[in-house]
């Protein structure tokens, strides 16, 4: 996904990647310049083939977004800036009403955390990284506070990247969280990925989903950018 009380503060930015990520550091200069041959020829191939969420994009923010799906599956990015500094995760993660699961990976795919909430668990939120360590919370935003010193807006982003606020910009705490792009897609419910079954219709024709947020607070930002929909196979 040194010391934690400020990891996302100017001073200790640097800090979160290197403590969630040990393996993709211990790796990333290795890896540059095979990253840098691999991404030319992945964006040299997949040029003019975008996918199902970038086929229908629009940033008019008169638009209300929503409306909210129950549950999703999503895979995208994480890019964390400070200043000059530029970090890149991948994600996947699954959402349910009483449960999430968020896998982060490094550029090449090695695995670098596991963050979990289940509501019928004791604790509930939990964090698991790539060295074995673990953390455990009663909710997100405790646990990002136990373990990166403050309180990241974690457990609020669920309800934007579910299309629960029909506006594209907000606050939470000391976090502005602004949606710079959002998909068009069909009125389903969409279903986890592994599980069966068709999904279900939500009575309207389309839905305005959020694809790409941004969170931000002083020079720190993180943008979440949805690439893919656990349908778009379907």
């Amino acid at each position: 996904m040194s010391s934690l009380a400020d990891s996302f503060s100017p001073r200790g930015f640097q800090a979160l990647v290197n403590f969630v990520s040990p393996t993709w550091h211990k790796f990333r200069a290795q890896w540059r310049t095979l990253l840098a041959l691999t991404i030319t020829i992945m964006l040299s191939a997949c040029a003019g083939l975008p996918s199902d969420s970038q086929r229908h994009t629009t940033t008019d923010s008169a638009r209300p977004l929503g409306p909210p799906v129950e549950q999703f599956s999503i895979s995208g990015r994480l890019v964390l800036k400070q200043g000059q500094r530029r970090d890149h995760l991948r994600f996947t993660w699954d959402h349910a009403p009483t449960a999430d699961t968020m896998l982060l990976s490094g550029p090449l795919g090695q695995g670098v955390a596991r963050l979990t909430r289940d509501a019928q668990a004791q604790p509930p939120a939990r964090l698991e990284l790539a060295d074995g360590k673990s953390y455990a919370a009663v909710d997100w935003q405790a646990l990002a506070q136990q373990v990166f010193g403050q309180a990241l807006p974690l457990d609020a982003l669920p309800q934007w990247l579910r299309g629960a606020h029909a506006g594209w910009t907000g606050d939470q705490d000391q976090w502005r969280i602004v949606v710079t792009e959002a998909s068009e897609r069909k009125a389903t419910a969409y279903p986890l990925r592994g599980t069966s079954g068709h999904a279900a219709s939500l009575g309207r024709q389309h839905q305005l989903m959020p694809r790409a947020l941004q969170i931000s607070a002083e020079d720190v930002m993180v943008n979440i950018i949805v690439e893919s929909w656990g349908d778009d196979d379907e």
